[in-house]
């Protein structure tokens, strides 16, 4: 399942940037164009990989930009960490978060430098602190 996954989506992110070159318009993550029964399969999959490996997978970089871009456009007012490993469970036990940042970021140059229309949703994958020390809503 993943490996069909991810030649869709590497074949979606390239066809909407040729789509934008031109325009200079970016290219979002969660515009992965996976159904909602794809995505959650897609979670599971990951929470899976995550079990069996207690390593996130480099090849599947662009399965976690668009799981985070998924959990970061439907938080309200939640953490993204906290929202993330109860998405993909397990996510937590990998013990560092930076490697799905990684992944994340490694999207931009893909997106056109873009990772989302939203600063806070920036702000939560980054992690930083609002002034009462909480992650920035």
């Amino acid at each position: 399942m993943l490996t069909e996954i991810n030649r869709r989506l590497d074949k979606q992110f390239t066809v909407l940037r040729g789509e934008r070159a031109a325009s200079g318009l970016p290219v979002f993550a969660q515009e992965h164009g996976l159904s909602k029964p794809e995505v959650h399969a897609l979670k599971d999959s990951l929470s899976g990989e995550l079990k069996r490996k207690s390593k996130l997978d480099h090849t599947h970089w662009h399965f976690w930009a668009a799981v985070a871009a998924e959990v970061g456009c439907s938080l309200d007012g939640v953490e993204f960490w906290t929202s993330f490993d109860g998405a993909v469970p397990g996510e937590s036990a990998m013990g560092s978060r930076s490697t799905i940042r990684d992944c994340y970021v490694r999207f931009l140059p893909v997106g056109g430098g873009k990772t989302s229309a939203n600063s806070r949703a920036r702000s939560r994958m980054a992690g930083k602190s609002n002034t009462s020390g909480g992650v920035t809503p």
